[in-house]
């Protein structure tokens, strides 16, 4: 019996369209998950690109708000530089001034109402002028300008004056081998003080490096100085704003290194400067005229500003001769106490000695007194006109109207008395009463001689000024800080030393409510 062959099963390949197409499906999705990856990292790098954009555009906005701080301090010095109240603390005019609001017009510009400011979210751009009072507390901010006269010159500073500066403000420092280094690093040579320091020492340096010998260009060139460390410099004043920070108050538990004692050391920053420079001009900014050898060339000139009576009386003064002054009051034995003395040297001069002489009467001959016809009053007058030295400028004067008593002490012949009765009479005086240093005799701070030797070192005005401006934004937490040093031409101000600030720190309080908090800078921030 034939049997039927076996049916032969074969196995069926699915056509090649199917096989396609379910291998490309997967293909898709990845390159679509792919995709939208990509998408959505250049989404986030354009978001964070778009971020730094408009950051960088707020700090620029800040820095010129900052900027426009600075410009309005150099019209108010143009225009009220002898007015100390409105320059040295004066908020109604430099504290959160608006500089730009998209909905106001420029004309519309200025100081608004804080409350209002604070209140609304719109974008607006601020500064303020802010500055550190060493003679306050720790907490308040000084809204206004700081008066480099009112600081010690370390280009001209006596070694007595800086070993009394630096023993003021600490006083366990080797002051002797300060005050020797300093002057060794200013001085041509290249001998050491007795406690000083020259090349011998700083060639022993890591890296080595020679003393300057030149006169400092800024305050910050004192820590090459053997001694001067950034501690003796600033103190615990770790962002220098001058105010007690948490952090600066709070021992070893973080930086800066502090004593926790709840008083802030400020170091020797606040009180020196290298900038101040008197002009030997009037507060009109005309010449003085000098006097040292009479007044027969400008007596003509000087008749706009003095009576003939008061003209012939400087010319008498000039004249005479005072070594019959000292004979005729007993400079050998015997002294009268009817006629005005001079003390100490001065009994041997031959010519007028200062300008207080003026107030009083010239020895004529023959035991003749001639009056003198100036007032006390008059003496402001006599020191803004008339001059006994003929140099163009002096380096290094002190302002006894805004100076720290720390700095009035190391002016010579100034008592501890004499400068606490300074800093507690100039806050009851305007600024017209405080126009020359004469206030200090007019108001029997000091007396006649004291005056007299005083002279050569104060003034009672400013050429120099630095300001510290912080432009702000209400509706970012933007802020540029900016430290300038301007100096007065005439009436024109020029920016003779320009730094950025803002990587120490906010500093300031610039809300209204950081201020309610009393200004701890801790809290200070821009919303």
């Amino acid at each position: 019996m034939n049997r039927s062959p076996r049916p032969r099963f074969c196995r069926m390949r699915p056509p090649a369209g199917r096989v396609r197409r379910g291998f490309v499906l997967p293909v898709v999705l990845l390159v679509l998950v792919l995709i939208a990856l990509l998408a959505a990292s250049f989404s986030f790098e354009m978001n964070a690109d778009l971020a730094v954009t408009r950051g960088a555009l707020h700090r620029f906005q800040t820095r010129q708000a900052a900027d426009a701080g600075i410009q309005r301090v150099m019209l108010l010095l143009r225009e009220r530089r002898l007015e100390t109240d409105a320059w040295y603390n004066n908020p109604d005019e430099l504290r959160r001034v608006l500089v730009w609001r998209g909905d106001l017009e420029p004309t519309d510009l200025g100081q608004p109402d804080a409350t209002e400011v604070e209140n609304d979210r719109r974008p607006a751009f601020l500064f303020s002028i802010v500055a550190d009072d060493p003679a306050n507390d720790e907490i308040e901010v000084r809204y206004g300008l700081t008066n480099e006269a009112a600081r010690l010159n370390i280009n001209t500073a006596s070694r007595d004056q800086l070993r009394t500066l630096i023993a003021q403000v600490f006083p366990e420092a080797p002051v002797e081998e300060m005050a020797d280094a300093l002057m060794d690093w200013r001085d041509e040579d290249d001998a050491p003080g007795e406690h000083g320091a020259e090349s011998a020492y700083y060639a022993t340096l890591d890296p080595p490096y020679r003393p300057k010998n030149a006169p400092f260009d800024t305050v910050e060139e004192l820590l090459m100085v053997r001694g001067f460390t950034a501690q003796i410099l600033y103190g615990e004043d770790y962002d220098r704003n001058g105010l007690l920070s948490p952090n600066e108050n709070d021992g070893e538990l973080s930086f800066p290194l502090d004593d926790g004692d709840g008083e802030l050391n400020r170091g020797l920053y606040p009180y020196v400067t290298v900038y101040s420079r008197d002009f030997n001009t009037a507060n009109d900014n005309k010449p003085r005229f000098y006097i040292g050898k009479g007044i027969d060339g400008v007596r003509e000139d000087l008749a706009e500003f003095f009576s003939d009576e008061e003209l012939d009386f400087i010319a008498a003064a000039l004249a005479a001769d005072y070594s019959e002054e000292a004979n005729s009051n007993g400079a050998g034995g015997g002294a009268s106490t009817s006629q005005p003395t001079r003390g100490g040297s001065r009994n041997q001069m031959t010519e007028m000695y200062s300008l207080v002489d003026l107030l009083k009467p010239v020895p004529q001959g023959g035991g003749q007194w001639l009056p003198s016809p100036f007032t006390l009053e008059d003496f402001h007058r006599i020191l803004d006109r008339l001059s006994l030295w003929i140099q163009p400028e002096q380096v290094g004067l002190v302002d006894v109207n805004t100076a720290p008593a720390e700095v009035l002490r190391c002016v010579p012949f100034l008592t501890a008395q004499m400068v606490d009765d300074i800093v507690a009479q100039r806050a009851a005086l305007d600024s017209t009463a405080k126009r020359t240093p004469a206030w200090l005799l007019i108001h029997n701070v000091v007396d006649e001689g004291t005056m007299a030797e005083v002279i050569p070192f104060v003034t009672a005005r400013g050429f120099q000024f630095e300001v510290e401006s912080v432009g702000f934004a209400t509706h970012v937490g933007t802020v540029s800080r900016i430290q300038a040093v301007l100096q007065m031409r005439g009436p024109v101000a020029q920016i003779v030393y320009y730094r950025d600030l803002t990587p120490l720190g906010i500093g300031y309080p610039l809300r209204l409510e950081d201020e309610r908090k009393g200004g701890q800078p801790g809290v200070a921030s821009a919303r």
